[in-house]
């Protein structure tokens, strides 16, 4: 089942153009990845430091991999120095209805 996945990240006041960008340079390989099918970069009309990522998957599995590949690269870590809450992510099943 597809997996659907919001990722939120609330930028440090003066580092919302950095996450942005920073975002944007990883989206490419991003949707390279096994289990990746779609990923998107929102930012969030009443907060611009809000930036939402909407994703989907094959699996939770295929992006829990994701996000460790992701942790070992160093990558988390350069994110985590921009931020000013902890990211929140919200891993969803799709409904048909």
């Amino acid at each position: 089942m597809v997996c659907a996945v919001t990722a939120e990240f609330v930028a440090s006041d003066g580092k919302r153009e950095q996450l942005v960008d920073l975002l944007g340079e990883m989206i490419p390989e991003t949707r390279k990845k096994d289990g990746a099918i779609s990923i998107e970069i929102c930012t969030d009309q009443d907060n611009p430091n809000r930036i939402v990522l909407l994703e989907r998957w094959n699996s939770r599995t295929n992006h829990e991999d994701y996000v460790a590949y992701r942790k070992e690269r160093g990558d988390i870590d350069t994110i985590m120095k921009l931020l000013a809450t902890p990211p929140k992510f919200i891993w969803l099943d799709l409904l048909e209805v």
